[in-house]
């Protein structure tokens, strides 16, 4: 689910634009990092320069001030540690080219006054609708009905490891709301 999503953006040539890869996890010995560090570790042999940079733990999060310019930072699972050094990425990391992605499995948990405000992609996995219209609060509202949205969701979660992406900076005929990030939701 999310991680295979995270590869996705990092690895596809049309994900995320990035020079340099950190990534903080609590679950950093899983497959999916290891296999991207051992890609990463070919990929900085042949360039002769570090450029990714994984942790075993959010607490080993360094300042954004010692983060170089134009990096992906991953923060995943990191929601029981400390958030402060975190939420100044969200701040005031787009104006050193920062782009972060924040995994989490608790919508409803993640910091709302900074983090949620300042996310630009919001990927959502299947929830409860309790999370579902939260999501529809904080970022659908005025563009359709909650029933309208919740059969969106369904349409995207009735396949393996469907989601559906909210592009907070589009339009919603412009594919603000999209299915697996490939089919464009009609909303009326």
């Amino acid at each position: 689910g999310k991680t295979n999503l995270l590869l996705n953006f990092i690895c596809n040539k049309d994900g995320i634009p990035f020079k340099n890869l950190y990534v903080f996890s609590r679950s950093i010995e899983q497959p999916a990092y290891e296999d991207l560090r051992k890609q990463y570790n070919r990929l900085e042999r042949s360039l002769g320069k570090h450029i990714a940079y994984f942790y075993s733990s959010c607490k080993e999060l360094i300042s954004l001030d010692d983060c170089k310019p134009n990096s992906l930072v991953v923060f995943d699972d990191c929601l029981m540690e400390e958030q402060t050094k975190i939420k100044d990425y969200f701040i005031r990391g787009r104006h050193k080219g920062i782009s972060c992605v924040y995994l989490s499995q608790s919508y409803g948990r993640v910091d709302m006054q900074v983090i949620r405000n300042n996310v630009n992609l919001l990927c959502l996995f299947t929830m409860n609708m309790y999370y579902t219209k939260r999501v529809y609060q904080d970022f659908v509202g005025s563009d359709m009905s909650l029933n309208q949205f919740e059969a969106l969701c369904f349409e995207c979660w009735k396949t393996p490891h469907g989601f559906m992406s909210i592009n907070t900076t589009a339009k919603p005929q412009k594919g603000k709301y999209m299915c697996n990030l490939k089919k464009k939701l009609n909303v009326k």
